[in-house]
């Protein structure tokens, strides 16, 4: 069942399955720029998290409380899962590079977007990671007892996000 927003038109809230991840390159011009490599083959994105931590500040002869104040924020890992496929992206390059590295290079960062889309294949919202990672590459176990698909992942670290509504 749909709500309805002001004017009368009615909304619905966005399925969660239909999402694409992409590169975007350091000189695009804004987050929404053009991007390099689009990747609509993940099954799971997750970790899209922020935590403010609190500070605690106590005041001398106060024992009943303290204070908590904001802090710097904290973010999740960005996780992204997929059906293991031999052909590779730009994305799967860029972290086997890394991990495969003795880190006697710089490690490179790249920015990230992960986009919610619609029916039209258009962007309903969209996160946008600033100078990401990779700081863990995983295949799921081998297992000839089970009849399931092999799952790779893939983890960045990065510095934040910004989420960016596009439409609405």
């Amino acid at each position: 069942m749909g709500s309805t927003q002001e004017g009368g038109e009615q909304f619905y809230p966005s399925v969660g399955f239909y999402f694409n991840v992409k590169v975007v390159p350091d000189n695009s011009p804004s987050p929404g720029g053009p991007g390099t490599d689009i990747d609509n083959s993940f099954q799971e994105v997750s970790g899209i998290t922020v935590n403010i931590k609190n500070e605690v500040l106590t005041e001398g002869g106060e024992n009943r409380y303290s204070y908590r104040v904001p802090g710097r924020a904290d973010y999740n890992n960005l996780v992204l899962k997929r059906g293991y496929v031999s052909g590779k992206s730009e994305l799967a390059n860029w972290t086997i590079k890394t991990m495969s590295s003795t880190l006697a290079e710089k490690v490179t960062t790249k920015h990230l977007m992960v986009s919610l889309l619609d029916s039209k294949s258009e962007i309903l919202t969209s996160w946008f990671f600033y100078n990401a990672w990779p700081v863990k590459s995983e295949i799921s176990s081998l297992n000839a007892m089970e009849n399931k698909y092999l799952i790779e992942t893939m983890e960045f670290s990065y510095l934040y996000f910004e989420h960016m509504k596009q439409k609405g």
